[in-house]
């Protein structure tokens, strides 16, 4: 077992004997844009105006029992969204959709929190949007 994927250099998905960081719940949205036209007498007509940038969701459950630390991990995040990073996301050795994305929000649960204020287990959810 070994790498499952990364979003750029800064969150690298693993499974091996030493640390486990993984996502669930990944949705991936693929639209195209339309605009409607109205005529009187007769029905709108549709117009395609070209594709939507996609759209990602997904949830990371950080558990420092499984190698990982919670709280640099959502720091490091953190500090991507606020500097714009734009990163291909690759699972399985092949990128996810056709450009690089960006982190658009994060919402972090901390679930866990030991003697010392140490974070032992948090839950991260991130929306991606394709950047063009």
């Amino acid at each position: 077992m070994g790498q499952v994927g990364n979003l750029g250099e800064r969150i690298i998905f693993e499974v091996n004997d030493k640390r486990f960081l993984t996502f669930s719940d990944f949705k991936r949205t693929v639209a195209g844009r339309w605009t409607l036209h109205n005529s009187i007498g007769d029905r709108q007509a549709a117009e395609f105006l070209g594709p939507a940038l996609d759209k990602i969701t997904f949830q990371i459950t950080l558990l420092a029992t499984l190698g990982v630390k919670p709280r640099e991990v959502l720091e490091s995040i953190e500090e991507a969204v606020k500097m714009g990073e734009v990163n291909l996301l690759v699972v399985n050795g092949k990128q996810v959709g056709s450009g690089p994305y960006r982190i658009t929000s994060m919402s972090e649960t901390w679930e866990s929190i030991f003697q010392g204020g140490e974070l032992m287990q948090a839950k991260l959810n991130l929306t991606l949007e394709e950047y063009a």
